[in-house]
């Protein structure tokens, strides 16, 4: 079974119909594309909770691709949607990511507009 996904066997949707075929698991092509992007630490906004568990995970991520977690601003749950959301309009190159919940932020995709010229 393993040797079939590995040779790109394809995959089934839900109707039946043949889906698209991978050669490699998400993590395995994730952990490809951030060796391909090189070793950084990168630096974001989270709350502590769900930093927390998520330390494991960091850690066999830099070994692997040497990419890593350099800092983390610790931000209350009652601060962050207005955070976030200053962090996405004024573009400010403080954080490499946000990490809420989406629900805290109902324009979430403010953050996703064009620079201006």
């Amino acid at each position: 079974m393993e040797a079939q996904r590995r040779a790109g066997s394809a995959r089934m949707n839900l109707h039946g119909k043949s889906g698209a075929a991978f050669a490699a698991s998400m993590e395995e092509r994730t952990v490809a594309a951030a060796k391909a992007a090189g070793a950084a630490d990168v630096t974001g906004m989270i709350w502590s909770p769900y930093l927390v568990p998520m330390q494991p995970v960091i850690a066999e991520f830099k070994k692997q691709t040497g990419i890593g977690v350099g800092g983390v601003q610790d931000i209350s749950i009652f601060d962050a949607p207005q955070r976030a959301m200053a962090e996405a309009l004024s573009r400010s190159p403080q954080f490499d990511f946000i990490h809420i919940d989406s629900n805290m932020i109902p324009s979430a995709g403010v953050g996703r507009l064009p620079r201006a010229a």
